[in-house]
């Protein structure tokens, strides 16, 4: 950040947007598995933002910042523990940063992206069907594309009066509900006629 400031000036605009993914059941993943998400997820958020907020502080400009989250940090995601806890910390970590850096002019807020095609996503889609049941889940129909999340980032960081609020960008898929009667009918009304 230092370097950032001497050479460019004080950016009034950040997204903190590094993250790795990770699977393993709770009572399976190794602490230093846990560590690693942890670190690099949250902590290395936490740092990213920290030394943003603190160059705008030091110079007296407000700014926007925006974490990248997750839907998974309001979802609980079987088998997915160390990364859903590292997002919904970074989801805390925003309102805290939102509520404590406020007064200087400086809001900042995340954007949690659903399911969206990126590298992370290559292993998981070679699941049969997989991709198929989350379209179907996913009100607008489709995955997220890189272009999606970036679109949103960039529409909240512009947003005035808008801090410490996390804005899913999923196409709706964490309005998905688990138990619905309605879509289990409707795919057992295909699973009929396609045997018919």
């Amino acid at each position: 950040m230092e370097q950032t400031v001497r050479e460019h000036g004080v950016p009034t605009r950040i997204v903190a947007c590094a993250g790795i993914g990770s699977s393993g059941l709770l009572l399976k993943i190794p602490p230093a598995e846990w560590d690693r998400v942890l670190s690099v997820n949250l902590t290395g958020t936490w740092l990213t933002i920290r030394a943003a907020a603190q160059a705008m502080v030091d110079a007296r400009v407000g700014g926007s910042i925006v974490a990248v989250s997750s839907i998974s940090g309001t979802l609980a995601d079987r088998d997915m523990g160390a990364y859903c806890v590292s997002k919904a910390g970074v989801d805390m970590l925003v309102k805290i940063a939102a509520q404590e850096w406020g007064g200087y002019g400086v809001r900042v807020n995340a954007v949690g992206p659903g399911v969206t095609r990126t590298p992370m996503l290559t292993d998981a889609a070679r699941l049969p069907g997989w991709v198929d049941g989350l379209c179907e889940r996913t009100p607008l129909g489709r995955l997220g594309e890189a272009d999606d999340v970036a679109g949103a980032i960039v529409g909240v960081l512009e947003l005035e009066w808008v801090t410490g609020q996390i804005v899913h960008a999923d196409g709706g898929l964490a309005l998905h509900s688990p138990i619905d009667p309605y879509g289990q009918m409707q795919r057992v009304m295909r699973n009929q006629e396609g045997s018919s």
